[in-house]
C-alpha cells in the first residue's frame, strides 16, 4: 500500500505543479487557462493518508493544489448562479421565433433573464465557415410600464420588449452594424407567454 501512496503523491504533486504553472501562464498572458480541479488534491490526500507520519497532514493536499482551491472558492458563486436561474425563481417564460431560430426567454425574480436560441438549419457564425446551431444570453431585466428592457448581455446591447396585444415585440439597440454574420440578432422577434 505504501507504493500506491508514493505513486499517488507523485502524480498528485505533478498535477498540482501543472495547475500552478497554468495559473502563472494565465496571469502572465492575461488569458484564462483552465486548471484541473480535484484530481491533484484527491491523489495527494490519498497518498499522504497512506503513511502514519503524514496522515494528520493529509488535508494539506487540498491547499497545495491550485485547481482544487479555485474550485472550492467557486462553489458559492456556482450555487448563487444555480439558485438565481432555478424554477423556484421563475416569474414568466416566453417562446418566440424568427426566420430560422426558435427562442426561449425566461425572466427570474432577482432581475436575471436567460435567452436560449436554437438555429435550424445552422447558420454561418464566422468567416471560417463555422456553423452555429444554438446560442444563449444571460443578463439583467427591468420592467417599465408595458415594456421590459433586457441589458448587460452582450457588449452594450439592449433589447426592448414592447407589449402589444399580449405579445412582446423585440427591438434591439446597440447591435453591431458592421457584424457580417448576424445570427444572434434579437430584433423583431414576437414573444408569446408560454
Amino acid at each position: 500500500m505504501e507504493y500506491i501512496g508514493i505513486i499517488a503523491i507523485i502524480l498528485g504533486g505533478l498535477i498540482s505543479i501543472v495547475n500552478w504553472v497554468y495559473f502563472y501562464r494565465s496571469w502572465k498572458t492575461k488569458k484564462h487557462i483552465s486548471s484541473i480541479p480535484l484530481v491533484g488534491a484527491i491523489l495527494l490526500v490519498f497518498g499522504l493518508f497512506q503513511f502514519t507520519e503524514t496522515r494528520m497532514y493529509a488535508w494539506l493536499g487540498i491547499v497545495v493544489d491550485y485547481g482544487t482551491l479555485v474550485f472550492i472558492c467557486s462553489i458559492p458563486f456556482f450555487m448563487r448562479e444555480f439558485w438565481s436561474t432555478s424554477r423556484v425563481n421563475l416569474i414568466r417564460e416566453y417562446d418566440g421565433s424568427s426566420s430560422t431560430t426558435q427562442h426561449n426567454l425566461r425572466i427570474y425574480k432577482n432581475g436575471v433573464f436567460v435567452i436560449e436560441s436554437e438555429v435550424d438549419p445552422p447558420r454561418p457564425a464566422n468567416e471560417y465557415g463555422a456553423l452555429i446551431a444554438s446560442f444563449g444570453f444571460q443578463g439583467k431585466w427591468a420592467e417599465t410600464g408595458s415594456s421590459i428592457t433586457l441589458s448587460e448581455y452582450a457588449q452594450g446591447r439592449i433589447l426592448n420588449l414592447q407589449d402589444i396585444n399580449g405579445k412582446l415585440i423585440s427591438g434591439e439597440a446597440n447591435y453591431p452594424e458592421d457584424k457580417e454574420h448576424q445570427y444572434d440578432s434579437l430584433d423583431g422577434i414576437e414573444f408569446r407567454l408560454k
